[in-house]
């Protein structure tokens, strides 16, 4: 069955609000496996600038690796 790899309520303050998430799925790693992929809207900074990063689970073949950030907007 399904295993938990990770959960928001574990992560404590920080953690994801799913109304500021959209899910999609691709090869992100060129690796031949569908991975899950999350943009994330991270709110407005101190300057009022958005924030939105992409975060990636990578598929291990029998699962999903726990969340990596790949991208962010402020950073980019």
């Amino acid at each position: 069955g399904p295993v938990k790899k990770w959960d928001n309520v574990s992560a404590g303050a920080g953690s994801w609000n799913w109304d500021r998430s959209k899910v999609t799925t691709g090869d992100f790693n060129g690796d031949g496996r569908s991975d899950v992929g999350v943009l994330y809207d991270n709110g407005q900074n101190a300057s009022g600038v958005n924030q939105t990063a992409l975060w990636t689970f990578t598929s291990t073949g029998s699962g999903f690796g726990g969340p990596v950030k790949k991208w962010d907007n402020v950073s980019a």
